[in-house]
């Protein structure tokens, strides 16, 4: 949850609330939300509707993702929040979840990079995003991204017949392919929750997820290589922003260092080396782990392993940020209340 008020110039964050409630936990096995997951997901949303009513809040949007998007009983549960808490909650379209990814993670697109692939690591998903800019435009990145288009998945048998010269109009952006996964931390640790040792759990779960990347365009290194693309990569999930957190050694998190952090893969990966050899109990030492999310960091560390074994980027940029701040922007700009005072 966010909430900000805007100013003249930007917008200051007033008050948020984050908490993991595990909602996709057993989905999938059984296909529906948990009864465990329901009542925690109700007592954080329940926080939620305290925060809102303090405030005079003017334009907001309530999302749902994959995990009701995907259990059988998703829109009952939803029916349900209404009713006992008074929040509409509406379910969105992985490539509406994608798009507000995108956007969100806007100020960190570096413009010396016309090509871009956002990874956006969920509980129940992974979209993927692979962007095209036109390197000269110079044109705010953000106002670009707000237009986008989402597309179905281009073939790899048609692939050969995209020029190489893009067809990108002038000072905007192009979505060249996505992708959303059906697997996330939370749907990849039920999956695999009966493998005792991480290493074969780990290996599998990259296995798994890498088959799932074979209809995503990049993966075809012909394609790739073919036309010399320099590309910037950039993460946002919990697993990435541990990985900046350990990285850099802090004791406690610090959004401002890690949010925009750039790691070389082998930065990357020796991360992922070191939290293997701490084991479980180390891991829920470490500061930027701890308990509630130990259980999570192997499906995690899997899939960005994964896409560093199947896309050849040179380093990672690490964002603290996604969803809600692509929401966050996209209401700013749909309501024409962009840097007007007073409004929340």
């Amino acid at each position: 949850m966010l909430v900000v008020r805007t100013t003249e110039t930007a917008f200051e964050v007033q008050d948020s609330f984050s908490k993991s409630v595990g909602l996709g936990s057993n989905l999938e096995s059984t296909g529906y939300l948990s009864k465990s997951a329901i009542i925690k997901a109700m007592r954080a949303l329940k926080v939620c509707k305290k925060k809102f009513d303090q405030y005079p809040i003017e334009s907001w949007k309530l999302v749902a993702t994959e995990a009701c998007r995907r259990a059988k009983n998703g829109r009952h549960f939803l029916k349900r929040v209404q009713s006992e808490i008074g929040l509409s909650l509406e379910i969105i379209e992985p490539e509406e979840e994608a798009k507000y990814a995108v956007i969100g993670c806007a100020p960190l697109m570096k413009k010396k990079f016309d090509n871009v692939l956002v990874v956006d690591i969920g509980g129940g998903s992974t979209e993927l995003v692979w962007l095209k800019f036109k390197t000269r435009c110079q044109d705010d990145r953000l106002d670009q991204l707000l237009n986008l288009k989402f597309k179905k998945s281009i073939p790899h048998s048609l692939a050969k017949n995209i020029p190489k010269k893009s067809n990108v109009a002038n000072g905007q952006a192009e979505v060249i392919d996505w992708l959303s996964i059906p697997l996330g931390v939370s749907t990849l640790s039920q999956k695999y929750f009966d493998i005792e040792e991480d290493g074969v759990k780990f290996a599998l779960m990259v296995c798994d997820f890498e088959d799932h990347l074979s209809s995503f365009l990049p993966y075809n290194s012909d394609f790739y290589l073919s036309r010399n693309l320099d590309v910037q990569v950039i993460g946002t999930s919990g697993t990435i922003t541990t990985i900046g957190a350990v990285h850099l050694g802090l004791k406690k998190y610090d959004r401002d260092q890690v949010d925009g952090l750039e790691l070389k893969a082998e930065e990357v990966e020796e991360v992922i080396k070191n939290l293997f050899k701490m084991g479980s109990s180390g891991r829920k030492k470490n500061p930027a782990i701890g308990d509630s999310r130990c259980d999570l960091i192997i499906p995690g560390l899997a899939i960005i392993q994964a896409i560093l074994s199947s896309w050849p980027g040179k380093q990672m940029c690490i964002a603290d940020r996604g969803l809600r701040d692509g929401i966050l922007h996209t209401l700013i700009r749909k309501n024409a209340v962009k840097f007007n005072k007073n409004k929340v």
